[in-house]
């Protein structure tokens, strides 16, 4: 909620400035793959410090979309954004700064922005926040901390939480095993566009008595019901 006040903000400002339109004038160009245009539009605004843009030319540069490929330069427009507060610059920064992309591996700074992230929703954020935690990654472990981090990003319907936990439950390492809710999460991952094997989904289906497999099935049915009430 936090961060679309911020772009409402964001958004409004540059419309005084006159400068939204050129924002979307290369938003609407990104989107057909006209990158050239696309940081045409965006560059003048991101020399002004608006963080949409700066975010928007990092992803081109992260991606070498219509410039070469330069996570170096993505890193720094990240940084530049995400100190203005915007969360997907934020994400994008705590990503870099955990696989050392672009930047020096820092594991307390990408605990940092991921939480920052995180905490204005950012379910990729949220995902990468739990990870740090589970592993204890530039911070003591911390694992119910990190599972309330996973299902916040799962119930929002992001796919790699909602495997995540799956795998955790069918591991029983951290938490008591459950076959059932690790079926629970593989099957509503895979209407995210899960990259999970449909073969691991069956492996742990196999797992399951008949009575088990149906109390699932009624578990996603009663979670994409409720999923849909909250859309």
């Amino acid at each position: 909620m936090k961060q679309f006040v911020y772009s409402i903000i964001v958004y409004l400002a540059l419309s005084a400035s006159g400068g939204a339109q050129d924002y979307d004038k290369g938003y609407d160009a990104a989107k057909i793959g006209d990158y050239e245009t696309a940081l045409k539009e965006w560059r003048p605004l991101a020399e002004k410090k608006n963080a949409l843009a700066q975010y928007q030319i990092g992803l081109l540069y992260q991606h070498g979309k219509g410039v070469s490929k330069n996570l170096v330069k993505a890193a720094i427009l990240y940084q530049l954004a995400a100190e203005q507060n915007l969360a997907s610059a934020q994400s994008s920064l705590g990503n870099f700064y955990l696989s050392g992309r672009g930047i020096k591996q820092d594991f307390k700074k990408a605990l940092y922005w991921s939480k920052r992230a995180a905490f204005q929703g950012e379910v990729a954020a949220q995902t990468r926040l739990a990870f740090i935690l589970r592993y204890g990654k530039g911070t003591k472990r911390n694992i119910p901390e990190s599972l309330i981090w996973y299902k916040r990003a799962a119930e929002q319907g992001f796919a790699p939480a909602q495997d995540a936990l799956a795998t955790i439950y069918a591991n029983g390492k951290i938490v008591r095993r459950s076959y059932l809710l690790a079926f629970k999460w593989l099957k509503i991952s895979s209407f995210f566009g899960s990259k999970k094997s449909p073969g691991y989904r069956h492996w742990v289906s196999k797992k399951l008595t008949a009575k088990e497999k149906k109390k699932a099935n009624q578990l996603v049915q009663k979670w994409v019901i409720a999923y849909k009430n909250r859309k």
